[in-house]
């Protein structure tokens, strides 16, 4: 049984025969996924939906009518100046190297190449530090099943509110 879930950069619930050509997850022109989502009940369980504002894996944009769809109660999270990637191992590594760039040329390919566009979306120095985005994700997931399961459900609760989150990780919400 599924108590909770907790959707971080997630593919948004399509049917298997929507497309998702390439690396970067896209829907045709013509399929609605606000359509769609009226076709289909959310699980009646709390939640919990990360994205990322400069995510090209799965763009940003597929989270507001994911989070109108879903039961409540629900929490949006979009993290601020990152990307897909961010809990990738890699990541770290990726970012203090200045990105693909070298290993792109080693291996002869083209930077603007988009399996190197999405592995190193959220790790490029112009992001935000991984271990803080890491940090505030981490926050996140724990004191959203704390809250979920009541371990210390009074304190997990006041640690999910905007005011305190702004204050221990400022600037890493676009929005809350």
């Amino acid at each position: 049984e599924v108590d909770t879930f907790i959707s971080v950069t997630g593919v948004p619930p399509v049917p298997d025969d929507a497309p998702a050509p390439g690396v970067m997850f896209s829907l045709q022109d013509d399929f609605d996924l606000v359509d769609y989502l009226r076709t289909v009940v959310p699980a009646d369980k709390p939640s919990m939906l990360i994205v990322a504002d400069n995510d090209i894996v799965v763009p940003p944009y597929f989270g507001p009518p994911v989070y109108d769809w879903l039961a409540p109660p629900k929490r949006y999270v979009e993290l601020a100046d990152t990307g897909h990637n961010f809990l990738q191992d890699a990541c770290v590594l990726i970012q203090e190297q200045g990105g693909l760039q070298a290993l792109a040329d080693a291996f002869g390919l083209d930077r603007e190449d988009p399996l190197i566009q999405a592995a190193e979306d959220g790790c490029l120095p112009e992001d935000a530090p991984v271990e803080s985005v890491v940090a505030i994700w981490n926050h996140l997931t724990v004191a959203h099943l704390n809250w979920v399961f009541d371990i210390d459900g009074d304190l997990a609760a006041a640690s999910l509110e905007a005011n305190y989150l702004d204050t221990m990780f400022p600037e890493r919400m676009v929005e809350y």
